[in-house]
This record gives C-alpha cells, structure tokens and sequence, in this order.
C-alpha cells in the first residue's frame, strides 16, 4: 500500500469521522496521499449498531439517540447536514413526554424525577425533604478543597458534599448508571460531568455556576440552517428514519462517493503490531486481512480510535510503560435485551423510559420505552418496544463470565424485570439478546493523570500518532466526533505551521439510556 498514507486505526463513529474531517481539512495540501481506515470487524460504526428486521421494525442495539442542545451536539448535526442526512432526522423537542417523563426505581415502583419549577417546593418519594433545601445546601456549601482529594473526587462524594447523600443515591447515582453503566462511587467527577466541577470551583455552587455557564454557552461556531432549525425547534435528542447506524453508513458512502477521494477504507482487517521508526517520523503496521495474508503498511502519521486496551495490545515490547497506562483505562461490558410486544401493552405516552438506583435491589441498570421514544421505528406495526439493559460494572456479579454468559439467563431477568416493574406479563413476540464485551471505557479517579501519563509517553517516545476514541476524552457520540474533528485540525494545522487552538473539555451528560 502506498507510503505516503495516513491510517485510522478503527471503523467506528470516531474513527470514520477523522477519516471524514482529514480529507476536508488536508484535501488541498499534499503532505500524504492516502487516508486509511482500518476495521478489524465486517460491521462499521461502532457501538451504533441498528438492526431492521424483514418486516422494517428497527431495533437499536447501542445507543438510540443523541443529544443536539451541546456545542457537541450541533457539530454532530453540522456534520449529519454537510453528508446529507438533513431530510432523515427524526428530532424531539424539550416538550415532549420523553423528555419530560424520565423515572426511578424505588422499592419496586416507577417515580418520576422532577421536571416543573413548583416540584422544588414539594417533599416526593424518595426525598425527604423539599428539593429546594437541597438546592440551598449547594448553595451554602463552601467549595471543595481538592487538594483534599488528590485533586479528583468521586461523583458520588461531590454529589454528598454539595447536596447531600439522598439526591446522590437517587439522582447521581442512576444518572452514572445510565451514562455508563459504572459506580458513581469510582467515577471520576473532573473526567466525567467536568462542567459541573468547574462550575463548582468557580462559582461556589454547581447550580449556581450551571445556570451561569449555559447562559453564556455560544453556538455560533456551528451556525448552519440544521443547526438554525434544531435551536429554533427546541431539540433535545434526534435520530435518524434509519436509525443511528445511518450515520457512519451515510459517512462511508458520502467519503467514498467524494471526487478523487484519497480514502480507503478495509474492513476485517486486524492490526497485529505497531513499529514506529523515531528516525524517520514514520510508522508500520502489520495487519491481518480476510484471506490471512499479512500486509505491512506505512503510515506517515496513525490516528488510533482502538480502544485503549486493545492499542496497548499491538505496541512493541519495547513500549510496555505506555501499554500498561492504557491499560490503567478500565471498560465494562453491557447486556442488552430487545423486546418486542404485540399490540400497546403501555401508553404511547409514558416517557423515556427508567433507571435503577445501585441501592435498590434489582438485576437491571434500567428500561427504555422504544416505542415511546421512537414510534417510527414501529413501521406501523401494532406493537410495543423495549430495550433492557443489564450488567454494566456488575456484569460479572449478575451474569458471571462473559465468555460464558447463558443468553437464557439474561433474557429471563429481562423478563421478569419487565414483569415486576412495568406490569407486563405477556411472553414477547421477538426477542434479541447482544453481549457487548468492553464497550464502555469507565472514567474512575484518576482518569486525567493517566491521560496526562499516556501524552507525556508518546511524547516520550516521538510517536506519530494521535489518540482519539471513547477511551479518552468522551465517550458520547457528539463527544467523538468532535474530538475527533479537533485532532484532525490539530493535524492540519501541523502540516501548515498554525498553531492550534486550545481544546475545550467535552461535555459528558449524554449515552445509552439518558439519550
């Protein structure tokens, strides 16, 4: 393959949209001329994995849809317009009851969270007292000293110092399970909500500064019609009439369609090992393709969107520090169970759907009301859909190994959590059962300085590549794309002699069950 290539190292949503933002930002410069995307699976995009059944009802597998009110948010949407997925988007607005109705399990019964101004002034299950006391505690409450706290704390320990232990348990705690299915209680609170944390520091209050932060907050920057539309509109989360796995199938066909395109991309290609030359500012990397032949292929620069766990994996011996911080990146693996119902076994307007606190007693992370959130994927079928998702950071304590997981098993608590929760005793009509292994990195305490370590070993090591992908900086869709159109810049600009600006950090509000 030729020599003057760049290589993207994974055919996910992070590593396809760097293939997509190099070839718009190099296009004219002629510093290489190859983009390389390498995909060790047959299937691209990721996590977004949409799965139409023959009579055209759609089942998500990952995560169902995005958020659009970020700066994130509407790059993402920026992107969907500029590859021409405008007429494809199905967009709710804040108004709606998905957005409005979202709940919690306590001791076995759905509770709404708030969502009205006049909810502050009353004492609901589980809280007791009025939530406007836990805001004034926020309020009161001197902020934190972290040097106290290794300068990290805990999203659970934050959340107990500003507002107390019930508004941990019953909202941090679900919401971390949501975002990512881990421990609110090893969860980095700079690395995962650091919105909230610098808000905190520079207002006194995490609220306080909240409120500040998102009247200041500019979109100007991703000014486009969509982008006009979804503000105007009032979006909050959006997909697309073919499901999130439209997204990279739109980006491959648009990158692939372009005149004189310098991508290529290859997917059942495994990459083996990684040899970097200091010498000559170039790499080689050894892949496995489909017919078992191995390929050396020279890579002027590497964007690698593996996970971490797996780049440490193909790194030479002589590199074991940098394999062993990217090891030091945890992940977590998720069960999910699609359900398909015949006829409305719940009202078409029950919300979102419900998470479980980690103190109440339940095998389930949560539930999400498909059909509520998109009746379109229904295809005009009588029926209702739910997805259950189960394991997370208790995988192993629910469902044992994941090698070995019973589907039978997982299917059964899918069912009976269904049963008990939600009321529903019929048997489904169709069932799907994915076990996604390491697909949620875990930002634990600590998670910054072990970024900072893995920078300062490439540096070390004058290696030509650049890290993107979830197990970094964001792990949100709109977070990885935009990370990685910022890497791609930052590469450009490189070749042009312009320094690049300063990296915001990402926001981090947003996954699978929140969405």
């Amino acid at each position: 393959m030729a020599t003057q290539a760049v290589v993207v190292l994974g055919g996910g949503i992070s590593g396809l949209s760097c293939a997509y933002y190099l070839q718009k930002f190099c296009r004219h410069l002629t510093a290489f001329q190859k983009i390389i995307v390498l995909e060790s699976s047959s299937h691209l995009g990721g996590w977004l994995k949409t799965c139409e059944l023959d009579d055209g009802v759609k089942h998500e597998l990952g995560p169902r849809t995005l958020r659009s009110a970020t700066n994130q948010g509407y790059n993402a949407l920026t992107l969907a317009e500029d590859i021409g997925l405008t007429d494809e988007i199905l967009a709710t607005t804040s108004k709606s009851n998905v957005v409005k109705k979202r709940f919690i399990l306590v001791d076995n019964e759905l509770v709404a969270l708030p969502t009205k101004l006049i909810d502050l002034f009353r004492k609901r299950k589980p809280f007791s007292k009025r939530l406007i006391s836990y805001v004034i505690k926020d309020l009161k409450t001197p902020k934190l000293d972290l040097s106290q706290y290794e300068d990290d704390i805990s999203v659970y320990d934050f959340a107990e110092y500003r507002v107390g232990s019930e508004v941990a348990n019953y909202f941090f705690d679900p919401l971390c399970r949501g975002i990512t299915a881990g421990n609110s209680k090893k969860l980095s609170i700079m690395s995962l909500f650091p919105q909230l944390l610098r808000a905190e520091q520079e207002s006194g209050s995490f609220i306080m500064g909240s409120v500040l932060n998102t009247s200041r907050d500019s979109t100007q920057m991703y000014a486009s019609p969509l982008v006009n539309k979804a503000m105007a509109n009032h979006w909050s989360t959006y997909t697309f009439r073919g499901g999130l796995q439209a997204l990279p199938n739109r980006l491959c066909d648009h990158m692939l369609s372009l005149k004189g395109s310098p991508i290529e991309i290859y997917n059942n290609s495994t990459v083996n090992t990684i040899k970097f030359n200091e010498t000559s500012k170039s790499s080689v990397i050894t892949i496995t393709t489909p017919e078992d032949n191995n390929i050396e292929i020279e890579a002027q620069h590497i964007f690698s969107s593996l996970p971490a766990y797996s780049l440490a994996k193909v790194l030479p011996k002589d590199y074991s520090d940098l394999s062993e911080a990217l090891n030091a990146i945890k992940t977590v693996n998720m069960a999910v169970v699609n359900l398909e119902f015949k006829g409305k076994v719940m009202a078409d307007d029950s919300g979102f759907g419900f998470l479980v606190p980690s103190c109440e007693d339940s095998k389930i992370l949560g539930i999400v009301f498909d059909s509520c959130v998109t009746p379109e994927f229904n295809a005009g079928h009588d029926i209702t859909r739910l997805t259950v998702m189960i394991g997370g950071e208790w995988f192993e304590e629910i469902l044992g190994d994941v090698d070995t997981v019973d589907e039978q098993t997982v299917l059964n608590i899918a069912l009976e959590s269904v049963r008990l929760y939600l009321k529903i005793d019929s048997k489904p009509i169709r069932h799907i059962v994915t076990i996604n292994r390491n697909c949620i990195p875990q930002y634990h305490l600590g998670h910054q300085q072990r970024i900072q370590r893995i920078d300062e070993l490439t540096k070390k090591y004058s290696m030509n590549m650049t890290l993107i992908g979830a197990s970094y900086q964001g792990f949100s869709v709109p977070d990885c794309i935009y990370n990685s159109k910022l890497a791609a810049e930052s590469y450009s600009n490189a070749i042009k002699g312009v320094t690049s600006q300063p990296q915001p950090e990402p926001s981090l509000e947003r996954n699978q069950l929140k969405q």
